[in-house]
């Protein structure tokens, strides 16, 4: 995928008339030339909020003050967390007196992926257990402590992916503009990103010891799929098939929970992981722990990946081949995952051929891994 493939201006253009809808005067503050400030991931969790209308105006305009060509005097009210602290987009941190306490922190050098320091009341419907229903904000550890222990491996991820994956890291710039780290038992939820919530990624630092192999691999896999939300904003110039077709009935599995949107989502996250952990290991920016980690991790991805791709071509056979399913962006798109299958197995697949998961959950533990392969 290119970075020109994605057309943010047809998705600043959805929420400029959302905006406008709402409320003219709002909109008649803001620079409707910087299309930045129309994709802003907290307005799009604004607008896909159960109860957006709820104060609607008055939460918009503390959401988006940091964004008005003039600014006016604060406007603080709907905006602050549990910890009375208030994160308003562009400009900051406030207490209850609307004092700044801290700026914006970012990743990069040219601050275009942001952190989020704490947590904001409106992504708390984002927040969805394994039966998608909504989470208890209890279960979610997502504080300044969190933040604190993670941000420099995080930081430090963020610029290996963009050290060695130059063009990759420019679709992460464009599409994942923030990142939010929290902490929560996966039994209720994992890393994520959300389609309610565009421009936006989720990481679960549940374990202890996660490090920058963790964050390289969960950035490049969570805002991959941010960049394909973008990527497939207008589904109609990529489908030709319904997307939310499922495939257990077509792959003769009944266990196959998933559609064939979903499966194509999670082939491009293996690209995406597998990629950024080559650059990595090739520009020998990890140490022997990290780099011992980012091969466990391409080894569990390359059998997912195997298996999925056996997955995609059977169902894109029972429609008498991929042309019948989806048109020329998407099958360029494809055609790049698989030919990255390929270019993985031919330098990785007897480095991890004899690698064993068998006590892997989910998610992959770096620590399983070393209880049954320290022999090798």
């Amino acid at each position: 995928m290119k970075h020109n493939d994605i057309n943010v201006d047809e998705i600043s253009n959805t929420t400029k008339l959302l905006l406008y809808k709402q409320s003219p005067n709002i909109t008649s503050q803001l620079n409707f030339e910087n299309s930045d400030t129309f994709l802003e991931p907290l307005l799009f969790a604004f607008f896909n909020s159960p109860t957006y209308s709820e104060n609607g105006e008055a939460l918009l305009k503390e959401l988006m003050q940091g964004y008005f060509a003039n600014p006016t005097s604060l406007q603080l009210q709907y905006l602050y967390n549990n910890s009375n602290i208030a994160y308003i987009p562009n400009k900051g941190y406030y207490n209850r007196h609307k004092k700044l306490i801290e700026a914006p922190y970012y990743l990069d050098q040219n601050k275009t992926i942001e952190l989020i320091k704490t947590y904001t009341p409106l992504l708390s419907p984002i927040f969805r257990d394994k039966n998608e229903q909504p989470l208890d904000p209890k279960l979610v550890e997502m504080d300044k402590a969190l933040f604190l222990k993670n941000k420099a491996d995080l930081k430090n991820a963020v610029q290996c992916i963009e050290k060695t994956s130059p063009s990759h890291f420019k679709l992460i710039q464009k599409c994942c503009s923030k990142l939010c780290v929290f902490k929560a038992d996966p039994k209720h939820t994992n890393s994520f990103a959300s389609n309610n919530v565009l421009g936006m990624a989720f990481l679960n630092a549940y374990q202890d010891d996660y490090g920058e192999a963790f964050f390289v691999d969960d950035i490049a896999h969570q805002s991959g799929h941010a960049i394909m939300f973008m990527f497939w904003f207008n589904k109609q110039e990529h489908f030709i098939l319904d997307p939310n077709a499922p495939l257990a009935p077509i792959l003769e599995n009944p266990k196959e929970y998933r559609s064939f949107y979903v499966l194509f989502h999670a082939l491009y996250t293996y690209y995406t992981s597998t990629l950024c952990l080559d650059n990595c290991i090739t520009a020998n920016v990890f140490n022997d722990k990290e780099k011992q980690e980012a091969l466990a991790r391409i080894g569990f991805y390359l059998n997912k990946y195997k298996y999925d791709l056996v997955c995609f071509e059977k169902f894109c056979a029972h429609y008498k081949g991929v042309v019948q399913v989806i048109k020329e962006p998407s099958i360029q798109l494809y055609a790049t995952i698989k030919e990255q299958y390929i270019k993985m197995i031919r330098e990785y697949g007897d480095i991890v051929k004899d690698y064993t998961y068998t006590n892997q959950p989910y998610n992959f533990t770096f620590s399983n891994f070393i209880e049954v392969n320290l022999k090798n």
